[in-house]
Order: C-alpha cells, then sequence, then structure tokens
C-alpha cells in the first residue's frame, strides 16, 4: 500500500468538540479523485436515560447514495427502533441499486465502546500512548459478523476510522 498521501500538503478541516466525558475531532480533507462518495457523521445524545456517543465513517461505491443514507440514518435508527422490513422497502424504493458502502463504526455507551465495521474499512486503536496502532475488529468475509466490546477498564486514548477516497481520519 502507498501512503505517499500522508506527506502531501492538502487543505485540511479539523473539528471536533467535547464533553464532560470526553473529547473527539475529526479530520477530511479531498483525495485525487473528481468526485466524493464517502461520508462521516459524529453524533451525541442521551438514549433511555444512558449517554451515548455514534462516531462511523462510511465509504462509498458506485455513486454516494448508500454511503450518504447510512451517516443520515445509521445512529437514528440504532438508538430508536430497527426499521421494520415494510419501512425499508418503502425507503429502498427509487434508489441506486448497484451503489454500496464500507462502514466504520464506533458506538459509546456509558463506558463501554462496540466497534464494527463492513468491507474493507478499518478502525484502529492507541492504548495509554504507547504510540502503537491496534486493529480492533479482525478482517473477515463479507459475511462474517465483526464486533469488539471494550470493557469498563479499557481505556482507549485514540481511535481512527479510515477512508483512503477521501482521506479521512477520525
Amino acid at each position: 500500500m502507498n501512503n505517499n498521501w500522508i506527506f502531501t500538503t492538502q487543505t485540511c478541516f479539523l473539528t471536533g468538540g467535547q464533553n464532560r466525558r470526553f473529547g473527539y475531532g475529526y479530520s477530511s480533507f479531498k483525495g485525487k479523485r473528481a468526485s466524493v462518495e464517502d461520508f462521516f457523521e459524529t453524533q451525541i445524545a442521551e438514549v433511555e436515560g444512558q449517554m451515548v456517543a455514534f462516531f462511523g465513517v462510511f465509504d462509498g461505491h458506485g455513486g454516494s447514495t448508500t454511503a450518504e443514507y447510512v451517516k443520515n440514518n445509521l445512529f437514528k435508527n440504532l438508538s430508536s427502533h430497527p426499521l421494520t422490513d415494510a419501512d425499508y422497502l418503502a425507503e429502498d424504493k427509487g434508489q441506486q441499486k448497484d451503489a454500496g458502502s464500507t462502514a466504520s463504526t464506533a458506538l459509546l455507551v456509558e463506558n463501554r465502546l462496540i466497534v464494527a465495521n463492513v468491507g474493507d474499512s478499518r478502525v484502529v486503536a492507541c492504548r495509554s500512548g504507547s504510540g502503537l496502532l491496534q486493529e480492533l475488529v479482525k478482517a473477515y468475509g463479507v459475511a462474517a459478523k465483526s464486533l469488539i466490546l471494550f470493557k469498563k477498564t479499557s481505556r482507549i486514548n485514540f481511535a481512527c476510522f479510515h477512508s483512503f477516497k477521501m482521506q479521512r481520519v477520525m
């Protein structure tokens, strides 16, 4: 893999936020391609009396439709209720059928961090100033489920979501 993009000079948008419990930040800059099919999302909300933070990077392919839909709907659907088949099918009408998306997500519920990915996007973490990156979810085939849960005693100082097309790091 060619990592030359790390050393290029480009305009980079850096932002973030914090609350009483944690701080977060993200950065985004456009890669060399003319089209952008990638999105990211951060949401912090109280859900059923618990503080919930959602972070995700969605790498679209075959168009931006699916990645944008996931960005706009995944947290809302996770925090309210699962869509019924009828709701999903109604929303699916008229969508671009050959579009898709990878996803790298982290859901922080109080003191538990749940990380999942779909496709070739990955989530990594750096623990307690070690400077070493650790992949949080082992790569599996498309049909495999990928999920990791950190217990309350684990401390995550840095988590990284990356999409090569948009060169996004969160």
